[in-house]
């Protein structure tokens, strides 16, 4: 009957209701994470604590089970010797719901054992030194209370970061097999004869009471063989931990039976040449010692421990996680499983959030302490000032986060919204890769100036991608951000989009002016698209001066859509000449009002970069003829490094006469590899055509070439341009685009 009830007890708890488990947490101010283990007499699940913002493991049984009970009571008993104790995990609370049966323990959480450690670093002599350390006062603590362990193995010792200790988890409820044998020969003594019944009613008292005395004193000494027998288990089980630390590799079965016959080094030779040989003689030697009668007590360790350098603050150096490195999520009940992970990535997109939806993933978020790089894309959610409020502070929790990528595009972010943004900022002072998209909301001028207030405090980002695009900047926000820019001199990467902003031509100058003023900037990526920089009374746009030497190299800047003139053009070209250790540049200058003068500007410009590798010039929808083609090829045949270049003509009018000047240009660029040609909607003929194909042979770099003909020519003809291009020997890829 008392085996059914067990099974019964048993079953119950394998099947605890997850509603039952919550609400049973929630009572004693816990919120339920998720299981850590499952087993038939107890469950262990993370609980988030909620007045003290802190994660602990709450181990549950149930009471209807004896054993358990027993377990329960045990653990309360030995956790309470050890109070306050360094290098033993710690009891936090006890507590019990009798309506359903169930008692729990809550203990400090730790992240992870060390299984883990082990598995995911590999500990330099500083930290085995330390962890041998911390371990050794733990079974000493242990057994100052006239304790014993009894089954020390790494899952059994647990790492935590916030304490930086190794900590002696399980204490007392372990048992090895010599105890189970030893104990189960006990039992059958006591079965056999029962010390509580009077000596009278056995036949021959004196015999009875001299049999008595016999067995308690084999009791006794029983026990005193259980706790040298289990200590020296304890510390013999850390030396073969401990060499398997210095192999790192597990011990072979055979191996572990050797170490309890034969000296460590006739076992493991390979040990004698060890550079730490010392340490092995002096601590794990006599913890392997099968020739030692008596046990070898921690305090004799700890003393020889003091010929060594102990430094516990190396153990900080301990990376765990990485096989839970990066956790991604499209629910927010679901952010809470990211706590052990370093990387989290949430997306929400498209969510129709309830009014509770961004306080729930703030809740949720500033539990998630590990986390050091995070992705949350909020886009399409009409998030307002009160949900930005929200969110913004629940990632300001998140202390240790390096890179953050905050998405919220086209949500309800006003300027009194974008302030909040600068709460993260303001905490997170670590971040050293920082992404916001704010694309298509109303932050206004107020709401840059907010956020870049903050920006301007954080001397440790050094990668920073800013999306502005169409937010009404206009003509003083852009101000407001060239000044902040001037102070960002940390900045390595820079991508800003101000597209869509109506900035005017004085708010573009301020914007290049700080730029040029960023003289650790290596990648610069500036939108400036659709912004009215047309032609004004100014005489110049940009400051310049030739005297500094910037580390910029690469540059990709859209001026698409401005109706560039003359005047704006010929800036472009004199900043372009300060970048001399460019290698990558892209321009795009599309529908724009360029002409022959005005690209001959930014040509020049161009062709000062004598390192560039790689250019990327978009031209299209411009009013160039054939002289414009030929001032362009002559800036790319000064070039001498380049090896790609993508050049779109589309809608350009050079004719016959303007492919020819491109063709004669390419011939002499001896080191291009990869070219791809837009010519599409152009008024190129035939022998244009022809021109292209035959200039091209002496390009026998070129291994990818592309080129878009659409509407140039018939398509039967395009074996005339094949002909020509068949000649080129290294060529692997070929594209041309066409319209029959």
């Amino acid at each position: 009957m008392g085996n059914k009830n067990q099974f019964s007890s048993k079953k119950k708890l394998q099947n605890l209701e997850e509603d039952i488990l919550k609400d049973f947490l929630k009572k004693n101010k816990y919120e339920y994470v998720y299981d850590i283990e499952k087993k038939q007499s107890s469950q262990v699940v993370l609980a988030f604590q909620i007045k003290k913002k802190c994660y602990h493991a709450i181990k549950i049984y149930i009471k209807s089970d004896l054993a358990s009970l027993e377990k329960f009571g045990k653990q309360i008993k030995i956790f309470k010797q050890f109070k306050n104790e360094k290098y033993i995990l710690q009891l936090i609370k006890s507590f019990k719901d009798d309506s359903n049966g169930l008692v729990a323990l809550a203990m400090e959480f730790c992240d992870g054992n060390l299984t883990d450690v082990l598995s995911q670093n590999d500990l330099d002599i500083l930290q085995i030194q330390a962890m041998t350390y911390q371990i050794l006062q733990g079974l000493l603590k242990i057994y100052k209370q006239g304790n014993i362990h009894g089954n020390i193995k790494p899952s059994n010792i647990l790492y935590s970061k916030f304490k930086n200790q190794f900590l002696i988890a399980d204490l007392g409820l372990s048992k090895n097999d010599e105890e189970l044998n030893i104990q189960q020969s006990v039992n059958n003594i006591y079965q056999t004869y029962d010390y509580n019944m009077p000596i009278k009613e056995v036949a021959g008292s004196e015999e009875s009471n001299s049999i008595k005395v016999s067995l308690q004193i084999y009791l006794v000494n029983i026990r005193n063989i259980i706790n040298l027998t289990q200590q020296k288990g304890d510390v013999f089980s850390l030396g073969l931990l401990l060499i398997e630390v210095f192999l790192k590799r597990p011990l072979t079965q055979q191996e572990q039976i050797d170490l309890n016959v034969k000296n460590i080094f006739s076992v493991l030779p390979t040990l004698k040449n060890s550079r730490h040989i010392k340490f092995i003689q002096k601590i794990i030697s006599p913890m392997v010692d099968p020739c030692r009668q008596t046990k070898i007590e921690p305090t004799l360790l700890l003393q020889n421990l003091k010929e060594f350098y102990i430094n516990e603050e190396c153990l900080k150096q301990i990376k765990l996680l990485q096989n839970h490195r990066k956790f991604h999520t499209n629910y927010i009940d679901d952010i809470l499983k990211g706590i052990h992970y370093e990387i989290l990535s949430i997306n929400l997109v498209w969510n129709d959030f309830v009014s509770d939806g961004p306080k729930q993933i703030a809740l949720n978020l500033e539990k998630c302490h590990n986390i050091s790089q995070l992705t949350l894309n909020l886009s399409y959610n009409s998030i307002n000032e009160e949900g930005a409020k929200y969110i913004c502070t629940g990632i300001s929790k998140c202390q240790n986060i390096t890179s953050l990528n905050l998405n919220l595009f086209k949500n309800k972010i006003c300027a009194k919204a974008a302030k909040h943004i600068g709460t993260i900022l303001e905490k997170c002072q670590q971040i050293t890769q920082l992404e916001i998209n704010l694309g298509l909301n109303k932050i206004c001028a107020d709401g840059a100036q907010s956020i870049l207030i903050y920006l301007e405090r954080c001397r440790n980002i050094s990668t920073l991608n800013l999306n502005f695009n169409d937010n009404n900047l206009n003509k003083e926000g852009s101000i407001i951000i060239g000044k902040s820019f001037q102070r960002l001199q940390n900045i390595v990467f820079l991508s800003l989009n101000l597209s869509n902003n109506n900035i005017k031509a004085e708010g573009a100058k301020k914007i290049l002016n700080s730029l040029q003023k960023c003289q650790n900037l290596e990648i610069l990526n500036l939108q400036l698209s659709n912004n009215s920089i047309q032609e004004d009374g100014e005489e110049t746009i940009l400051e310049t001066n030739t005297n500094v030497e910037t580390k910029l190299k690469n540059l990709n800047i859209d001026f698409s859509n401005n109706e560039i003139g003359i005047r704006m053009a010929n800036n472009i070209g004199i900043n372009l000449q300060m970048y001399q250790n460019l290698s990558y540049l892209s321009l795009n200058l599309e529908q724009n009002q360029l002409n022959e003068e005005s690209v001959k500007n930014i040509s020049n410009g161009i062709a000062k970069c004598q390192k560039i590798t790689n250019l990327n010039l978009s031209l299209t929808q411009n009013s160039l003829l054939a002289d414009g083609a030929r001032i362009i090829g002559e800036s790319v045949e000064k070039l001498h490094k380049i090896s790609s270049l993508n050049l779109n003509l589309f809608k350009i009018d050079v004719i016959e006469e303007g492919t020819r000047y491109i063709g004669n240009s390419l011939k002499k660029c001896k080191n291009i590899s990869y070219l791809n040609l837009d010519f599409a909607q152009t008024e190129m003929d035939l022998e244009g055509l022809k021109n292209i194909g035959k200039n091209l042979q002496n390009c026998q770099k070129i291994y990818f070439l592309k080129m878009n003909l659409k509407e140039c020519f018939y398509f039967q003809k395009q074996s005339n341009l094949k002909q020509h291009l068949k000649k080129m020997k290294r060529l692997v890829e070929m594209q041309i685009d066409h319209i029959q």
